[in-house]
């Protein structure tokens, strides 16, 4: 019976050990393949992250070029698609926003007389440009006055000490009973009757 005892208890500790064996082995193997599956990962090449600058895009002939035109004593908003102008080609964003700068230092004749007061870049891409003009007329219309000097038509506005515009028209092209007028100062009620004058005698 002793006897019995002894076997069974070696046949214990031969399992045990066994066991033990079995987790060790399992463990240590498990803790090697993620060492070589974190070693194995850590190879793979990863596509570098460029920090494109929107100055390094570029507008081309097959960009399109949207203006807005909005209108603040109306209230109106218009979008149409233009030609892309040639002044544009090879602009960046940086480039186009200090182009629209330097436009509203020195309007064409047009703009100033419907009064545009802004012009500014909206939307910038390779593909899309849009552009917006802000126009808003003045509510509080004193008049303007052509004024003859030195030889060509200079107009005022209504205070007659504000230069509005320094036109081209020479005193040869006037009529006489008109050029008399001017001297003293042509005085016009509205910016569409200045236009009209503007439009008849300019060059």
């Amino acid at each position: 019976m002793k006897k019995m005892y002894i076997i069974c208890f070696l046949f214990l500790c031969a399992g045990a050990a066994f066991y033990f064996t079995y987790l060790y082995s399992k463990e240590n193997m498990g803790s090697n393949y993620d060492a070589r599956q974190i070693e194995t990962e850590s190879q793979i090449p990863v596509e570098p992250m460029t920090n494109v600058s929107y100055n390094d895009i570029r507008i081309n002939n097959l960009t399109v070029v949207h203006l807005q035109v909005y209108d603040l004593n109306n209230q109106t908003f218009t979008e149409e698609k233009i030609n892309t102008p040639v002044a544009f080609l090879e602009m960046g964003r940086n480039d186009l926003i200090e182009y629209l700068n330097d436009y509203m230092k020195n309007p064409d004749e047009e703009d100033v007389k419907r009064g545009l007061v802004a012009f500014e870049l909206v939307e910038f891409s390779k593909e899309q440009v849009v552009i917006r003009k802000t126009y808003e007329q003045s509510t509080e219309d004193t008049g303007y006055y052509a004024v003859l000097e030195n030889g060509y038509v200079t107009i005022y506005c209504g205070d007659k000490s504000s230069v509005y515009d320094y036109t081209n028209i020479a005193a040869g092209k006037l009529p006489e009973q008109i050029l008399s007028k001017t001297i003293e100062g042509f005085y016009f009620n509205d910016m569409i009757e200045l236009y009209e004058f503007l439009q008849t005698y300019s060059s």
